[in-house]
């Protein structure tokens, strides 16, 4: 389960610092795939760090700059739908035409209609690394629920 990270930051000449941060997610185990709890205060929030999740367990904390701006749109039949439609969107723009995301703009989000802006850049081999290939966003005990301190989503990545 991961709560915390800590990310040397390089601050001037062979300075470094180091700062606690707190992931919106935590993995559970889940054979062959890999299974997250994404948390937000609010619905556009959680599906701003879903997509940040994502791409934290492609490419972990690589710097990546926002180069590019993108507009996204999704649809779906209920918030569950609707999240899985939202990270395949996000994946293919990874998968087919290379980029790596590193900033979610939610313009509207019902329950069955999303629209963003994603920020980010191509990959580029030379700056960026890959942790795992992430294959597909499943619907394999996916749950969106409200409680009292906000939004949880539960989701399962094939990898």
């Amino acid at each position: 389960m991961i709560d915390n990270e800590i990310i040397d930051i390089s601050i001037g000449a062979n300075l470094n610092n180091r700062y606690p941060v707190t992931l919106p997610y935590t993995t559970f185990n889940h054979t062959a795939d890999l299974g997250v709890e994404i948390y937000g205060p609010d619905l556009q929030q959680l599906f701003i760090n879903a997509g940040r999740t994502l791409f934290d367990l492609i490419c972990g904390a690589a710097a990546i700059d926002e180069k590019a701006a993108l507009q996204v749109t999704a649809e779906g039949s209920g918030y569950e739908d609707l999240m899985v439609s939202w990270l395949r969107e996000l994946l293919y723009l990874h998968q087919v035409k290379g980029y790596l995301l590193s900033a979610f703009i939610i313009h509207n989000v019902d329950e069955s209609h999303l629209s963003a802006t994603v920020k980010g850049e191509q990959f580029d081999a030379r700056r960026h690394e890959l942790l795992r290939e992430i294959k597909a966003v499943t619907y394999h005990q996916l749950k969106i629920e409200q409680g009292e301190e906000g939004w949880t989503a539960r989701i399962v990545f094939d990898i």
